[in-house]
């Protein structure tokens, strides 16, 4: 999906509830035979691009379930937009996992490659995204060239569990070796362990984002993953707030699940959210031990504000069972940052770059060196 700014609102259709897959990780438990009827997507784009507020533009995400199941109705609402004249401008994404994609379908997304974006999934090796994915592998990446084709710069989602760790490293080098870009993450959810097969999963974790260490240290012309490339060098001017956002949800985003209703994003839907709302009343919340509130790198820690609502209650309130997993990621963010700078960091300490580097570089590599430092002197490395 293209950049989004703040001055662009994101409109995301759950088009429909139905999905061919069955992913392992999927936090849509609650699917269902059910799909947006065109009326009411119709409206909503209608009220989103005429309203009158702060945003000057919107970006229209065909979400699922899979929507591609739906792939004439979202040609009917790309057609609808594209009738008239509006007071925004807009773009399009369809976020599909491929499978479905047919000779057809291709052209009509190419031929729309100016005004929308494909985004889509791919979980590294074959052996990782076939045990996470429903055995997709094959029917994903015959399409690699028709995303590299046309939409180049867009990176594909790769989703970390607990199950495939020892395949991350590869995974990643696999994809960029594709020609492609990757986001990749660790999930929030419980699924993580505890006493020494917990511990076991943080070493082979550890191992892979050594091997990612160095694959990048390597090849310093190539952009790495978030997964070892975390904002370290904005630590000062993300400060930790009660009230912060890791998203733009409830802010920028707004979801329309297929019965019309609006939400925050789409996790916070009845079937994104495992009916949460209902359970909140007749089971109450659970109680979450979390040292966020203390951490000097949640400004710019990852965080699901629907999923910390669908477990605590309050989308404020940070669940942590991925906390290790993300401390070893900031390490390793300090060791590749370090890497690559070493040599303007020796500089610098010598007093050889104060006249001669250009003053907003400069004041970068000085953030760079204090977010090194703050994490190696503040964020504690797990008991592995």
């Amino acid at each position: 999906m293209r950049e989004i700014d703040s001055k662009t609102r994101t409109l995301q259709l759950v088009m429909t509830e139905r999905c061919n897959l069955k992913c392992r990780y999927c936090f849509e438990t609650n699917k269902r035979n059910r799909d947006l009827p065109v009326r009411v997507a119709l409206e909503k784009v209608e009220k989103y691009l005429c309203i009158d507020d702060d945003f000057d533009g919107l970006l229209i995400d065909f979400f699922g379930g899979e929507p591609l199941l739906r792939f004439d109705e979202i040609r009917q609402i790309v057609d609808f937009v594209h009738s008239r004249q509006w007071p925004k401008k807009h773009h399009f994404n369809v976020g599909t996992n491929l499978t479905l994609l047919d000779d057809q379908m291709k052209a009509w997304l190419a031929s729309h490659r100016g005004c929308l974006t494909i985004s889509t999934s791919l979980d590294g090796t074959k052996r990782a995204h076939d045990y996470n994915r429903w055995s997709s592998y094959d029917d994903v990446v015959k399409h690699v060239p028709f995303l590299l084709e046309n939409w180049p710069s867009q990176p594909v989602k790769m989703t970390i569990g607990a199950d495939m760790l020892g395949e991350v490293a590869q995974g990643i080098i696999e994809i960029i070796e594709m020609g492609l870009l990757v986001e990749a993450n660790v999930v929030f959810e419980d699924v993580w362990g505890s006493g020494e097969a917990r511990r076991q999963r943080l070493r082979t974790f550890a191992r892979q984002l050594d091997r990612l260490v160095e694959y990048f240290t390597d090849r310093p012309d190539l952009d790495p993953p978030r997964l070892v490339s975390l904002g370290i060098a904005d630590l000062e001017s993300n400060r930790p707030r009660p009230d912060a956002k890791w998203c733009g949800t409830g802010d920028y985003m707004v979801a329309v699940d297929v019965d019309g209703a609006e939400y925050p994003c789409h996790r916070f839907t009845p079937y994104g959210s495992n009916n949460a709302e209902e359970t909140h009343k007749t089971q109450g919340v659970a109680t979450v031990q979390s040292e966020c509130a203390t951490c000097p790198v949640v400004g710019i820690c990852p965080s699901c504000h629907a999923y910390n609502w669908e477990v605590t209650g309050d989308m404020y309130k940070r669940v942590g069972y991925h906390c290790d997993f993300m401390r070893l990621q900031f390490h390793a963010t300090a060791r590749l940052q370090y890497n690559r700078n070493r040599d303007a960091i020796a500089r610098l300490a010598r007093g050889e770059l104060e006249h001669a580097a250009d003053p907003a570089s400069l004041a970068h590599l000085r953030r760079v060196m204090k977010g090194i430092a703050t994490v190696q002197e503040k964020v504690p490395i797990p008991l592995l």
